[in-house]
């Protein structure tokens, strides 16, 4: 028989203690909860919160759990649904997008999703050990967002590097300064979507539509833009260095002072584009349609 120590018996306690906070959080979330209110879902929300900063061993149960209730609480793509979420799931996604980097983590799916309004900019700034501050944006990374509906979303500053948006709509968001490396975005619907000082290297976008969207000083390097249609887009000052924009729809588009350094613009329509001040010493531009 093994006699387990003092500090054995404090272990198990303890474990005991988190599982049945979190069976507890779990039950009322459910659809059989108590009361079934919201103020009762925002809690549990927070008490699993609670126990994934407690146990960090925790968060990708805690994360899974919490994208389920988004996928079931918010309309499925396609269906009626608010401007801005319900309280519950915009805590609920606020919760996931404040949690901590880890090296153990599992990817939020929030597929098929309306999230209309949603606000995913949860910047903190806050005192670190050697008294500077230290900033910590929405953490976003490898998010399964596939067919969501982010339009009119905020979400400035996220972190979604290679977060999955193929065929989102992200119509009006805002992606102001997001960092979204290697994301896929392709046949998203990112009219006058505004993506200002983003971070797109090397980001797939092929067959997206770009109309009117704000790309200025964005870094594009390596970007598939295949096929896009960017009619109207302003990509004044971006970084196109490398990006196959092949068959593209540039037309009207104002691309005034970009580095298309390398860039691919083989059968591209750039008729009534802005290209004053583009050095297009390296670019391809094979059967492309140049303005007048």
């Amino acid at each position: 028989m093994t006699v387990k120590t003092a500090q054995d018996q404090v272990v198990v306690a303890q474990q005991g203690q988190l599982n049945d906070r979190f069976i507890r959080a779990v039950e009322q979330l459910g659809p059989d909860s108590a009361g079934g209110s919201a103020e009762r879902r925002i809690g549990a929300i927070y008490a699993l919160e609670h126990i994934a900063h407690d146990a960090p061993v925790e968060q990708p149960a805690t994360v899974e759990v919490i994208s389920a209730f988004v996928r079931s609480h918010a309309p499925r793509t396609g269906s009626p649904c608010p401007a801005i979420p319900a309280t519950d799931v915009q805590t609920a996604l606020s919760v996931l997008a404040r949690r901590r980097t880890l090296e153990i983590d599992a990817r939020p799916d929030l597929n098929n999703t309306c999230l209309k309004g949603a606000n995913l900019n949860t910047r903190q700034v806050f005192v670190g050990r050697g008294g500077d501050q230290v900033r910590r944006d929405a953490l976003l990374e490898d998010t399964i967002l596939t067919n969501a509906d982010l339009t009119n979303a905020n979400l400035s500053d996220a972190n979604l590097k290679r977060a999955n948006l193929n065929g989102a709509i992200l119509t009006g968001a805002y992606l102001v300064g997001a960092k979204l490396g290697h994301a896929n975005l392709g046949r998203a619907d990112l009219t006058d979507t505004s993506f200002l000082f983003a971070d797109l290297s090397y980001a797939h976008l092929a067959d997206a539509t770009m109309v009117r969207a704000g790309v200025a000083k964005a870094d594009l390097t390596g970007a598939n833009l295949t096929g896009v249609n960017a009619d109207q887009a302003i990509f004044n000052e971006a970084n196109l260095t490398g990006a196959d924009l092949t068959a593209a729809i540039l037309t009207g588009a104002v691309l005034a002072r970009t580095n298309t350094t390398r860039a691919n613009f083989t059968k591209a329509d750039l008729i009534g584009a802005d290209l004053r001040s583009v050095d297009l010493t390296d670019t391809i531009l094979t059967e492309a349609k140049l303005p007048q």
